[in-house]
């Protein structure tokens, strides 16, 4: 229940609609119910007693009220789709400022496919259920109760009927509603993994074919798929009992009233044949509305299974807060200087011998090249993650300008810091719009500057359109290198004091790489950049290297000092370009 209150709070702003949705209701369902009494009239006072004004007055009348039911049943209807689109609007513009506001912490608990889910079909069901139930669902209720009211006026004797029917229709509604509540919960689960998979599937299209592994993933994505589909078959072959139960319920209550009025009427005066058609009718009134809640049921099910989803995302808290006294950053006043002072990071919040990174300590002052190099899995992303708070210190401190990072607020800290990484990902629309992203008044001249020391000039002139070509989807129409130095461009135009690369040229040549560190050391000279890379040429002139080993900083100093100093600098510099490569050659030569 708690959250079909929620539901009913998100619905507050239109309450108004919801009144005249309700209103219209009102008086549709009252001339509905007032059509079965004048046809008791038209059989008993106008058939049986050969008078036709009183045929042609009660038809009228019924005309009169089927258009005033049509009338509001129109308005009621456009009220109720205007309060169920309106509310899901406000949930998923939710549900979006929330996720925004996720940290890479809460973003590795709740995969995307699993937030596409919830972001698209969960809030489908809420709003079919909201729609279904302003429309149909409180119609029920007030046509249950007008009838009622109807049948006692109409024939206080074959009322008794109700006694009977009426229990046994709501239990049997009640039964089913408990048996179909849990198993829409499971449904939506089923469809989160095939969603998961999907988007894994489509995004990972190329390594699949490369590696011939399109048999596997349809079997895969088969399995979920039809577990989905059985999973849903469960649920309609409970949802096809209810139907033909209702009716056989409906049309064993119709033939007791017809032997039982039939008797009443061939033996005694008591009830009139227009009484008992008018009882028939006013009875499928009074059923029709449980087996509209019957019917109903599974949606509104669905819609809480769907809502305690929706919900959870809404009620995640942000891993990562700004603090209530948080400074905002000017950036006139940002000199660049970075310093970790035993810095401990582990993903779980707590730190042990297998932490992410151990006691981190090191200083990066404006002006400077910081590179950071290390086997895979030695803690090189997650380092430079803590700089920006991508993610949160576990222990430890990391200042700029000598403040705790943490005394900023996110945004104004984020402002500074210019990213890009190895996975270059641009957002469809124009080259123009990817590059000066993170500063929409971006000039031309300063988005041009970008992309020449990013080395992407050249490539966007080749292009029909320039600066105004169009970027496809995940950028599809750009080769890896090209995304790679568009998403260089696109950290150089915010002009930050703080550049974080990380292993951002892996796609790109030598000799372009070559031009890009070039072009950041002059572009560059008053700010703090930090180089995360994978190969040694990247890292030779850099101002300090930071070692990293499973999480631990081994070493620290520039390259030549580095390879008398540390025997991991030395191996990895030997692996790529000194003996080692050589020796490897030589072998290779030989063979």
């Amino acid at each position: 229940m708690e959250i079909i209150k929620r539901i009913l709070q998100k619905m507050r702003p239109y309450r108004l609609d919801i009144w005249l949705s309700l209103l219209a209701l009102i008086v549709g369902t009252g001339a509905e119910v007032m059509i079965p009494s004048q046809v008791q009239r038209v059989i008993d006072d106008g058939i049986l007693a050969n008078d036709t004004q009183v045929i042609w007055r009660s038809s009228l009348i019924m005309v009169g009220l089927a258009a005033i039911g049509m009338i509001a049943t129109y308005i009621n209807a456009y009220y109720a789709v205007k309060v169920s689109e309106f509310t899901i609007a406000d949930l998923r513009e939710s549900g979006y400022r929330k996720i925004q506001t996720f940290s890479f912490a809460n973003l590795d608990h709740l995969n995307t496919g699993e937030l596409l889910v919830r972001m698209t079909s969960d809030l489908n069901q809420i709003k079919t259920a909201i729609m279904m139930t302003v429309r149909m669902l409180l119609r029920a209720p007030l046509m249950l109760v007008g009838a009622i009211l109807a049948v006692v006026f109409t024939s206080p004797r074959l009322s008794l009927l109700l006694l009977v029917i009426l229990p046994a229709t709501g239990y049997f509604v009640y039964w089913f509603g408990k048996k179909t509540q849990p198993l829409y919960t499971l449904v939506q689960g089923r469809l989160d993994r095939v969603n998961t998979i999907l988007q894994e599937n489509i995004a990972g299209s190329r390594v699949v074919k490369a590696f011939v592994r399109e048999d596997f993933e349809n079997e895969r994505f088969g399995e979920a798929n039809t577990s989905y589909a059985n999973q849903n078959i469960d649920v309609a072959m409970i949802t096809a009992i209810m139907f033909p139960t209702m009716m056989t319920i409906i049309n064993f209550a119709t033939a007791g009233v017809l032997w039982f009025g039939g008797n009443l009427a061939i033996t005694t005066n008591f009830i009139t044949p227009g009484e008992i058609i008018a009882f028939v009718n006013l009875l499928m009134l009074t059923v029709f509305p449980v087996l509209m809640l019957g019917m109903g049921l599974p949606m509104i099910y669905s819609a809480i299974a769907s809502g305690e989803r929706v919900f959870e995302v809404l009620d995640t808290e942000a891993a990562i807060v700004d603090r209530k006294d948080a400074i905002e950053l000017a950036t006139n006043s940002v000199d660049g200087r970075v310093a970790f002072d035993n810095v401990s990071f582990d993903f779980d919040g707590e730190v042990e011998q297998d932490a992410v990174l151990r006691n981190i300590t090191f200083r990066a002052m404006p002006g400077q090249t910081v590179a950071i190099l290390g086997a895979t899995g030695s803690g090189k992303s997650s380092l430079i993650n803590l700089i920006a708070r991508l993610y949160e210190v576990t222990e430890g401190e990391i200042r700029l300008d000598g403040t705790n990072i943490q005394a900023f607020t996110q945004a104004s800290l984020r402002k500074q810091i210019g990213f890009a990484l190895q996975e270059a990902i641009l957002f469809s629309g124009t080259i123009r719009e990817n590059i000066g992203y993170g500063k929409p008044e971006a000039t031309e001249a300063e988005i041009v500057a970008a992309a020449k020391a990013a080395q992407a000039w050249d490539f966007i002139q080749d292009k029909e359109g320039g600066l105004d070509a169009k970027v496809e989807q995940r950028g599809k129409n750009f080769s890896g290198g090209q995304k790679q130095r568009l998403a260089i461009a696109r950290a150089l135009c915010v002009q930050p004091k703080i550049l974080i690369l990380d292993d951002s040229t892996s796609a790109v040549d030598i000799e372009t790489e070559t031009k890009i560190q070039a072009a950041l050391d002059d572009l560059m000279q008053n700010s703090t950049v930090f180089v995360v890379a994978q190969r040694i040429s990247t890292v030779l002139t850099a101002d300090k290297i930071l070692v990293l080993d499973h999480g631990n900083l081994v070493a620290e100093g520039k390259h030549a000092e580095l390879l008398e100093s540390s025997p991991i600098y030395k191996e990895i510099f030997d692996s790529q370009l000194g003996e080692g490569v050589q020796a490897h050659a030589g072998t290779v030569t030989h063979g």
